[in-house]
């Protein structure tokens, strides 16, 4: 066997030892790529620290959009990261992932002088905050990082993916009286 064919034999060996969980998604389009950039310049890697991108905040985010959120404030989500493009271009002529440290905080901070740019900024930490305590089961804090980290004991039952509140009827739309009392109207009928 020559070389090439070696090789080429070969070249799949790695392959069959690749945890799938392990493969990231296919690279990140707009708004998703500004998005995963300002989540991690919010919540950055530190010693022993998991960062944004380790709790996985910008799938627990994209998870939330499609069941958590109105129509306008999925807007709002999609829309900050071509205001703050926008912005970036205007004062540095550059896109907000190619600014160093100090002028994306500089960026992220005039946005919170808007209340649409307040409010988009309160979006983004809040599912951040979300993702490092959550239930993994949505999507974020992958093997209890979060919880390892907060040194936290979560509550037991977990939800399993079976139950997740989506799946049971909540309405976040709702007041959670509301919400339990339609839990309990749904039993009873059951």
């Amino acid at each position: 066997m020559n070389r090439r064919q070696f090789i080429l034999q070969n070249a799949s060996i790695p392959l069959l030892s690749l945890n799938i969980n392990d493969v990231q998604s296919a690279p990140l389009e707009e708004p998703w790529l500004t998005i995963d950039v300002v989540q991690q310049h919010l919540f950055p890697k530190q010693a022993n620290t998991p960062d944004a991108r380790a709790i996985q905040a910008l799938s627990y985010l994209q998870q939330n959009l499609r069941h958590a959120y109105s129509e306008e404030e999925q807007q709002l989500i999609k829309n900050g990261s071509q205001w703050i493009n926008q912005l970036a271009q205007e004062k540095y002529n550059k896109h907000f992932i190619k600014l160093t440290n100090a002028e994306k905080e500089q960026l992220l901070r005039q946005i919170t002088q808007s209340d649409a740019g307040e409010r988009w900024l309160y979006l983004i930490l809040s599912n951040i905050s979300e993702a490092l305590v959550c239930n993994p089961v949505y999507g974020g804090n992958p093997a209890g990082i979060g919880w390892k980290w907060l040194q936290h004991q979560p509550g037991f039952p977990l939800a399993d993916k079976a139950h997740l509140w989506y799946k049971i009827g909540y309405n976040t739309k709702l007041s959670p009286a509301t919400n339990i009392k339609a839990s309990r109207q749904r039993q009873v009928k059951a």
